[in-house]
Order: structure tokens, then sequence, then C-alpha cells
């Protein structure tokens, strides 16, 4: 008698969930095109990069990476990882985050998911198995103009700063009109002081 035994290859998957504050979300039930309102003022975002490793460099990218998450879900999956008893890290990195946000600075990068066990994307508890969440920054565009009523009669000096009194965008400006533009400002304070000088 002749015995056959195969053995077989453990592949798990790892669901990664992008994160961030949405004031256009009320409520869960909320609809937005770039992500799944989950709540008042947050969100799961689409159009988020993600790379998944098998080394904290981030040298040796798994088949099917990278991913993006989608702005039906604002989540990504990768499958056909393969783990041994006991589990096998991976390391997922956001390479890019969604349009009008920054990463959070105080995520983990990459973050380090142990899988444990058999899964795939189609499984309908995916949620339950190895998961990776990051956060991101939503930013905000600034501009503050002065210009005279009657074209040059006065003149106008424009100086903003962060909270570390550091200048921000393209400040400061002076003349007639004066504006300053600061782009992809994370949440936070500024000021800005408007010197009219007729």
């Amino acid at each position: 008698m002749t015995c056959l035994y195969v053995n077989q290859l453990h592949q798990g998957a790892i669901l990664i969930t992008k994160t961030g504050k949405d004031k256009n979300c009320v409520s869960s039930s909320t609809v937005i095109s770039n992500g799944v309102c989950t709540g008042a003022s947050t969100a799961d975002l689409g159009g988020a990069t993600f790379k998944v490793t098998t080394d904290q460099a981030g040298t040796s990218q798994v088949p099917g990476s990278p991913v993006t998450t989608s702005n039906s879900t604002g989540t990504a999956c990768i499958d056909g990882l393969a783990w041994a008893t006991g589990g096998t890290t991976y390391y997922v990195f956001e390479t890019s985050p969604p349009t009008g946000y920054s990463a959070d600075p105080s995520n983990a990068n990459p973050l380090a998911v142990t899988v444990i066990q058999n899964a795939k994307c189609s499984d309908a508890n995916l949620a339950s198995e190895a998961a990776a969440s990051f956060n991101d920054i939503p930013l905000t565009n600034l501009t503050i103009k002065a210009s005279a009523v009657v074209p040059g009669a006065t003149s106008s000096t424009i100086t903003c700063t962060n909270s570390s009194n550091a200048g921000i965008g393209n400040s400061p400006q002076s003349g007639d009109p004066a504006e300053v533009d600061a782009s992809n400002l994370k949440p936070g304070t500024y000021t800005c002081t408007v010197v009219i000088d007729p």
C-alpha cells in the first residue's frame, strides 16, 4: 500500500484600512466620493497607496504589492501571503496618502503585521483577521489678499506664520494687491497680520 501525503501551503491576507478626519461626514450614513463615512467627521479613505514587504527595510515586496485603498470601502487587501506555525511578520508601508491628506507622523511606518491564519481577500470575516490601520491628516490651502479700493492708492503688507512663528507659503508679501498663498497646511493655528499703508 502506498500513502501519499500532500502539504498544503498556508496563505493569509492583510486588510489595510486608511482612516482620516472629514467634516463632510455628518454621520456614518453620509455619502462621500473619496471613501466611506464611519461617523461624525470620520471616514475610511480611498486613494492611499501601500506596499507590503517581507523585510522592515522595505526592499522585498510581496506579489500584488503595492495596493491602493478603494473609494468605495476605504480599504485595500493583499492575500497569498505565506505563513508558518507561530505566524509570519510582514511590513506594511504607506507610500502615498490620499489627495488632500498627509501621513500622520504618529503612525508606525512601516507597521509590522503578523499573519497567523489562512485567509483570502474574498473572505466575509476578513476584518477579524490580520489588519493594518493608518490614520491621515486633512490639509488646507490658505489665501489672504488685500487690495486697495482705488488701485494703487494704498499698499499692504501681509505676513503669515505658523505656531512656531515661521513664515508659511510665500509670506511675507507687499504691494497692491498683496497676496499670501500657503498650500497643504496641517491642522493648527496660523496667524496673519495685514498692515495697510496709505
